[in-house]
């Protein structure tokens, strides 16, 4: 879907979606895999929040159960897997979606604006920054959160997803986007549960597909990467800037990707926003060896950091 596809179904109201939450969460948690997944629920009037782990095998149920108390009681779900029941980061199994939850209604300028205009400015950013349209939009009941959905990334992957969620919450800064939710073990609002605080109803606004709005639009990786974050500088390597004169060819390739230049061995360097892998340099050879990435299927694919 284009942009201008975006603009008309604004235009003409066609914005309610509302997919379910099955369908909603299947585009990046898959109950036909192994892992496990948190859902956080806190009653009305009630400050303590309750978080509970599931097996992905057991997301069918559960969203089953959230369905039948969505009324009185706020309900987040995670967006990552993990290999044990919590979230924490050290134990991501895999990630498949990228995300920016848009808290608009903090700036006085777009709190004011009709929820279609919201969208526009949506699509008028993306176009203007050449960032991909969202795979989807929820209106979670008073912001919104903008998803793009992708393959599934190991853990090996996760400080490039860091990231990439950096890059795109920085240029959805104007429009509100909040910088605190961008991490590997956020929750975000399921659809079709009630947002206590303004007792609306969390639901898909907004889909991007040519076909069904039951297939929303799936990116690669690599592909949104490379739209979002900004290139190496051309200039990297020359000279005594950025590598000190280093000139070696294929030490400079791995400084480029993240990596440190002590002692031939690759160690994270500042570079975090190209690393996926890690990589060695043999002092004899002088050759670089990548330790290929086991992907949730068990398929193998090259390192996420060298295209």
């Amino acid at each position: 879907m284009s942009i201008s596809d975006l603009k008309r179904n604004i235009q003409t109201g066609q914005l309610a979606i509302d997919l379910s939450p099955d369908i909603e969460t299947g585009n990046y948690l898959d109950a036909q895999k192994w892992g496990w997944f948190t859902t956080l629920h806190r009653e009305r009037g009630k400050s303590k929040a309750h978080q509970k782990a599931y097996p992905l095998r057991d997301l069918p149920q559960v969203l089953t159960l959230v369905g039948q108390d969505r009324r009185d009681v706020d309900w987040w779900i995670s967006q990552a897997v993990f290999t044990k029941p919590n979230r924490r980061k050290v134990n991501l199994a895999h990630v498949g979606v990228a995300f920016v939850d848009l808290d608009y209604y903090r700036f006085p300028g777009l709190a004011c604006l009709p929820e279609s205009e919201i969208l526009d400015r949506v699509g008028l950013h993306c176009e203007q920054t050449g960032i991909p349209l969202p795979s989807l939009i929820i209106d979670s009941g008073k912001g919104l959160q903008i998803k793009w959905f992708h393959e599934p990334l190991p853990r090996q992957a996760l400080p490039r997803w860091d990231a990439l969620q950096k890059g795109l919450v920085k240029s959805f800064e104007p429009l509100g986007a909040d910088a605190n939710a961008r991490d590997i073990s956020r929750v975000l609002r399921i659809v079709r549960t009630t947002n206590q605080k303004t007792g609306r109803q969390a639901r898909v606004i907004w889909v991007n597909t040519d076909y069904d709005i039951l297939d929303p639009k799936q990116y690669t990786f690599n592909g949104l990467v490379e739209q979002v974050l900004p290139p190496l500088p051309k200039n990297a390597g020359t000279g005594r800037g950025l590598f000190g004169g280093v000139t070696d060819p294929l030490k400079i390739s791995a400084a480029q990707r993240g990596f440190s230049l002590n002692r031939g061995m690759a160690i994270k360097s500042h570079f975090d926003s190209h690393i996926a892998c890690k990589s060695l340099f043999s002092k004899t050879e002088n050759r670089k060896f990548l330790i290929p990435m086991r992907l949730a299927d068990n398929s193998e694919q090259g390192c996420y950091s060298c295209p």
